[in-house]
């Protein structure tokens, strides 16, 4: 029998097949809608299949109308439990979230409940600290490795860009949000995303780089013989179904105020026993959240403090620098103005002087005619003496 569940924490509906295991009777002539055995049939389910069991007291077939009834989720091994729910009829939990709880019929012949289970990827050897988000009451473990708390499971928390990361319908995993970079304040309050100096310090913490992914693995989860350790609770998980990668955001940028930039991420791969940091232009990454005591985060609101006056220092060192470029480019068009200037005026006298030495030349070549004219004027009145007879 499929059925489909709505599931609190991812905000989805997850597809998941169901394992009958019991089939418990109650009912009575008085309630409406009751079987004519007076007795209503109980169905109890898990999911998803094969990943635990329900018991049930007392341990009988049928119960009297309005009977209370214990019954327990067991998960098997690897797995934990996540919660009860109705699917068919009426049932009225003592406590849902609970594994062991009372369960008393309503009034239809039929119910079914759900016992829903999911891969535990966590180190049953590591004692977590746990943290609820007031925003949305998700409950996260937590732990502390080196002198810095994470949380130990990915950010579930859903944002406008943010992605589900979805449910492994096989094992019930499930793998939180997946965020844009534009999402790195998706923290709860009190919580931060991660610097690169905090997923350095965690990878030193944990064997280096070249060892930290196996180490930061969960046990449970990755494919490809890829599992790790999980030594330190970190509970590393992949990114969806295929089993074979996990990312997860930093704070900072690469090649930021250049006109474009890359954002630092680390990456686990399920070949590879490294844990390492990358750059890329975008995509969608998980999230893990970071906390810090009272003298940690006065050092880090101090370092975030000299980062921001650094910050501020090179944006005003880059405006200082446009307004100097600014300055010699109008310095260097004045030049250039004056030059074209005195160029113009040079050409101006050179055209007044080409003038002046043409009207020159005119001159003496008119006064050259004249002479000319003067003195052929003179041969020819010599000539004319010279013709007439004396007396």
């Amino acid at each position: 029998m499929k059925i489909s569940v709505f599931n609190k924490r991812t905000g989805g509906k997850m597809r998941t097949f169901f394992c009958v295991l019991l089939a418990l009777v109650c009912s009575a002539p008085v309630l409406t809608g009751c079987g004519s055995s007076g007795t209503c049939t109980l169905t109890t389910n898990i999911t998803p299949e094969g990943t635990g069991t329900v018991s049930r007291k007392p341990n009988k077939t049928s119960f009297a109308p309005g009977k209370k009834v214990t019954i327990t989720a067991i998960p098997a091994d690897g797995y934990k439990f996540v919660g009860w729910t109705v699917t068919e009829g009426q049932a009225q939990f003592a406590d849902a979230n609970s594994a062991t709880t009372t369960i008393t019929l309503g009034a239809n012949p039929t119910a079914t409940i759900v016992a829903s289970f999911r891969l535990d990827q966590f180190n049953s050897k590591i004692t977590y600290g746990s943290f609820n988000d007031p925003r949305d009451g998700q409950s996260y473990r937590t732990v502390k490795i080196g002198n810095v708390t994470w949380m130990a499971e990915n950010l579930n928390f859903e944002m406008n860009d943010s992605k589900c990361g979805g449910v492994n319908a096989a094992t019930g995993l499930q793998y939180g949000q997946l965020y844009m970079w534009s999402n790195r304040s998706a923290c709860p309050p009190g919580w931060l995303l991660p610097m690169r100096q905090d997923w350095h310090g965690l990878i030193q913490a944990t064997g280096g780089e070249q060892a930290a992914g196996r180490s930061l693995k969960s046990a449970r989860g990755w494919q490809s013989g890829g599992n790790g350790t999980d030594e330190f609770g970190f509970s590393a998980i992949p990114e969806d179904n295929d089993g074979l990668n996990g990312s997860w955001w930093s704070t900072e940028e690469s090649n930021a105020g250049l006109g474009f930039s890359n954002i630092y991420y680390v990456f686990i791969n399920s070949n590879s026993n490294s844990m390492v940091e990358a750059a890329g232009i975008g995509g969608m990454r998980h999230i893990r959240c970071i906390q810090l005591d009272k003298e940690q985060m006065a050092a880090r609101e101090r370092q975030m403090e000299e980062e921001r006056q650094r910050e501020q220092q090179r944006l005003e060192g880059q405006r200082q620098q446009q307004l100097e470029n600014q300055r010699l480019q109008r310095e260097r068009q004045e030049e250039n103005q004056r030059l074209a200037r005195e160029r113009e005026e040079q050409q101006r006298q050179q055209r007044l002087e080409n003038q002046r030495l043409q009207k020159e030349r005119q001159e003496q070549q008119r006064q050259q005619r004249l002479e000319e004219q003067r003195l052929q004027k003179e041969k020819r009145e010599q000539q004319r003496q010279q013709r007439q007879p004396r007396r």
